[in-house]
């Protein structure tokens, strides 16, 4: 998910604004009460935490959500079910034998 690109109502003050962010994070399932929480109690430990995991998938080039891979090699195919099954099932250790 690019979060980014998430739409709001336009009665927020701005795309940086307190609500917008709440609004952004919170609907995609973000706690964020509990993340405002962790950054009154541990500010550093939080900010490590996120650069952290963005350096991580920067390294991996993700940069979307979902991400999948399969026996630890990125899928860059569609997300479809279909499409997803068609690929595991590729990959999948022939049970006859």
């Amino acid at each position: 998910m690019v979060l980014s690109k998430m739409s709001f109502p336009r009665s927020c003050a701005g795309v940086n604004s307190p609500f917008a962010r709440r609004y952004r994070f919170g609907r995609n399932g973000c706690d964020i009460d509990q993340f405002d929480h962790d950054v009154r109690v541990d500010p550093s430990k939080v900010l490590h935490r996120v650069q952290d995991d963005a350096q991580d998938a920067e390294l991996m080039d993700l940069n979307s959500t979902p991400t999948f891979f399969v026996n630890g090699k990125r899928h860059k195919g569609p997300w479809d079910s279909a499409s997803l099954i068609r690929t595991l099932e590729a990959v999948r250790p022939n049970s006859t034998g």
